[in-house]
């Protein structure tokens, strides 16, 4: 009887271990089931639009947007062109890898102002199209919307390149614009020089015998004078005044005055003057010089005149 007990006894305590053994194992079973379907939901990253793909689906949804590149739920679809990338679902030209770029193949890269871009490379603006760019245009005050500022026929490239002024058609201030002047940065003027090449004073010794008994109109001398005029500038000059004037002692007795035309560059011309001297066109205060047939007289050039600039 004893023994009987104590085999029951035996039987009852290991009925609880069997329980609490197949509970730790029913605990396990779903922390594993719980870790494995957290990791799974940590893991994976929804669509932006669309359906989310079957659980286990091998197949990528077709991309909805302008393109897809290595997307999780969408097939790829790439950008058309080289010169294109995906960036935010969007097809995006290149950066500009040149100093410039207009519009087209890669993204807008704009020169600074007054540059424009020409084959990828800014290059100042010449906006006349007279060869100077707007920039010199400014620095030398012309204007560079326009290709001959002074009108002059000279556009202001060519200005610059004989050193004249593109804002005054005559920079010399000569008679001729700078189209049509030889030398246009110096003025063009005429240069005459004027010189007395021979003078004579003869005197008539009868003529001074008759005039001293009282003939006064009666000859007493012939003066005369050889003038020559030369143009020794580089332009012509449309006149030239000078006085010639005979002169006994210090006194004027005859003055001639003349006047000439145009006289070219480089032009020479000749005057010959003589003249009778009477008595009566000698003052009296020199009758005693005649009578002596008096040496001290003068030929004399004066108010020499002529267009210059």
């Amino acid at each position: 009887m004893d023994n009987d007990n104590e085999s029951a006894t035996v039987k009852e305590g290991h009925k609880p271990k069997k329980y609490l053994l197949i509970g730790l194992v029913i605990v396990v079973i779903v922390f594993v089931a719980f870790l494995a379907i957290g990791f799974d939901l940590l893991g994976s990253q929804p669509p932006v639009t669309g359906e989310f793909p079957g659980k286990g689906s091998q197949t990528k949804q077709s991309c909805p947007y302008e393109c897809c590149i290595n997307e999780p739920y969408y097939e790829n679809r790439i950008c058309q062109g080289s010169n294109y990338q995906c960036i935010n679902n969007r097809c995006v030209k290149t950066n500009c890898p040149y100093e410039c770029c207009s519009e087209g193949e890669f993204s807008a890269k704009l020169c600074p102002s007054d540059y424009e871009c020409q084959n990828n490379k800014c290059k100042t603006i010449d906006s006349d199209k007279d060869g100077l760019t707007d920039i010199e245009e400014r620095e030398s005050g012309s204007n560079p919307l326009v290709y001959d500022t002074d009108a002059d026929g000279l556009n202001d490239y060519a200005e610059k390149q004989r050193g004249t002024n593109p804002n005054n058609r005559n920079s010399d201030n000569d008679r001729y614009d700078d189209n049509a002047d030889r030398n246009p940065t110096s003025t063009d003027s005429a240069n005459i020089n004027i010189q007395l090449t021979k003078g004579e004073w003869n005197w008539d010794f009868l003529g001074i015998l008759n005039a001293l008994k009282g003939d006064f109109n009666i000859r007493i001398a012939v003066i005369k004078a050889d003038v020559s005029i030369q143009n020794n500038g580089n332009d012509y000059t449309d006149y030239a005044r000078f006085d010639v004037v005979f002169r006994l002692i210090t006194s004027e007795v005859k003055r001639v005055t003349e006047s000439l035309g145009r006289l070219n560059m480089g032009e020479t011309q000749n005057k010959h003057y003589e003249y009778d001297l009477k008595l009566s066109d000698i003052p009296n205060t020199l009758i005693n010089a005649v009578q002596q047939h008096s040496t001290q007289w003068d030929v004399q050039l004066q108010n020499i005149q002529y267009e210059r600039f």
